[in-house]
């Protein structure tokens, strides 16, 4: 999606008590701030209605355009719906902060996320 210049991982950690997931992405426009979130489907057929995505955090990237998020998700088994499930990486941060300057909206890296 988008530039291809985004590149990452993403490792989910599977425990008794639940799962976490880590994503590591570079490649970002260094200091720069971007929404972490997951759609339904696939990334060869995204599915991103409004309502169908779980919000997960803005990210901030380093000086060298290197970023990395962990989070513990939902204390149950971790499973992908029928459908498929994405986690996809945006341009944009979630809302602009106070003098930060806009940038365009989209999709600039995807990720198929599998049991």
């Amino acid at each position: 999606m988008g530039d291809h210049t985004a590149k990452g991982t993403v490792v989910i950690d599977i425990t008794a008590d639940g799962y976490t997931m880590t994503v590591n992405v570079t490649g970002l426009v260094p200091n720069s701030r971007h929404l972490l979130n997951t759609h339904s489907g696939s990334c060869a057929r995204p599915i991103l209605e409004a309502g169908d995505f779980r919000n997960l955090k803005d990210v901030q990237a380093d000086a060298n355009g290197a970023a990395t998020y962990t989070t513990p998700l939902y204390p149950r088994a971790y499973t992908v719906p029928s459908g498929g499930r994405i986690l996809t990486v945006h341009n944009e941060p979630l809302e602009a902060l106070p003098g930060e300057t806009p940038v365009p909206t989209g999709h600039i890296g995807c990720a198929d996320l599998t049991d």
